[in-house]
């Protein structure tokens, strides 16, 4: 089982047939991908064409990914669970189907030359970020998310010479509506405008891990520590909230009043799943929380990984 995506009461996910190193057989057997239902405790096959992966799910649509037969590109199927039918819907110059994301009608994902969203509705390939190499500095894009009107992205930098040699990572929010890109100041959640020079506090922090649940957006940062502080951000009303780590956090997944992160404690590489929740009119505040928010082990994400298990035995 590969890419686990899971949206409602479906998962899907798809499989490769393990390589027989026997030089007198040849193994034929297609990438399946697969649609498990929590509702009817069943899994069906969507594709066998051999090179079907990496299939993403938003609502009642699947989208997966086949290599081109012609051309380096990508060519994109969609699968509408209501009325069961596919079709092949474009080709992209996708570079990283893994860490592509389909959510509404939109495909982010990255090419060669930076990273881009595709609309399913009107054809239309928009530029988000395009990436820069020279020979004294340069910068592209590295984690990225997606959910209703919003793109998240970081922007990594490297400067090769200078007084600010060195390497560094700034978060950016774009609107799909709009089409408008802001920066974001890592340590505050304001927007800034991108014209100002990076402070050189900002690039002495670790960045990673951005998310949004089409609500609100989040990064994590840390300052030279073995402790990381959550950002969360409301992009309509500027409100910023920071949830204190003691410890490493990493893989941010947040949707509603819900989170879950990975926590990690040095020197120990265990990690932890922890899952917070959003209580109103709280204000006790835990070692993994700010006051509204109380963490615990999440449960939710263990049950997501119980109806993948489930799936694959059908």
């Amino acid at each position: 089982m590969t890419g686990p995506e899971i949206s409602g009461e479906y998962a899907v996910w798809f499989e490769t047939p393990i390589t027989d190193f026997d030089p007198n057989k040849t193994s034929t057997a297609p990438n399946r991908v697969y649609l498990y239902s929590l509702l009817n405790d069943s899994a069906d096959i969507l594709d066998t064409p051999g090179t079907a992966e990496w299939p993403k799910i938003d609502g009642g649509q699947v989208i997966w990914m086949n290599e081109s037969d012609d051309s380096f590109n990508v060519r994109i199927s969609l699968y509408d669970i209501g009325t069961g039918k596919s079709e092949q819907v474009c080709e992209l110059p996708i570079i990283d189907p893994a860490g592509a994301l389909f959510d509404g009608d939109h495909i982010a994902y990255r090419a060669d030359e930076g990273l881009f969203l595709y609309s399913l509705e009107n054809k239309a390939n928009t530029t988000v970020f395009r990436n820069v190499f020279g020979n004294e500095s340069g910068s592209n894009v590295g984690e990225y998310a997606m959910g209703g009107d919003y793109l998240i992205y970081l922007k990594h930098s490297a400067n090769f010479e200078g007084p600010d040699k060195g390497r560094f990572d700034e978060p950016y929010l774009h609107s799909i509506s709009t089409g408008k890109t802001k920066r974001l100041d890592p340590k505050t959640g304001a927007f800034s405008e991108s014209s100002q020079p990076t402070a050189k506090a900002e690039k002495n922090l670790e960045i990673s891990s951005p998310f949004t649940d089409g609500e609100q957006i989040g990064w994590i940062y840390s300052e030279n520590s073995p402790d990381s502080t959550i950002v969360l951000c409301d992009p309509k009303t500027g409100a910023v909230e920071k949830i204190s780590v003691d410890g490493l956090a990493n893989d941010v997944s947040m949707e509603g009043d819900r989170m879950t992160w990975v926590e990690t404690h040095f020197p120990s590489f265990h990690g932890e799943l922890i899952y917070a929740h959003e209580d109103a009119g709280t204000t006790e505040t835990t070692p993994v929380s700010t006051p509204g928010f109380s963490a615990g082990i999440g449960i939710a994400a263990l049950l997501t990984a119980l109806v993948l298990l489930v799936g694959k035995k059908k």
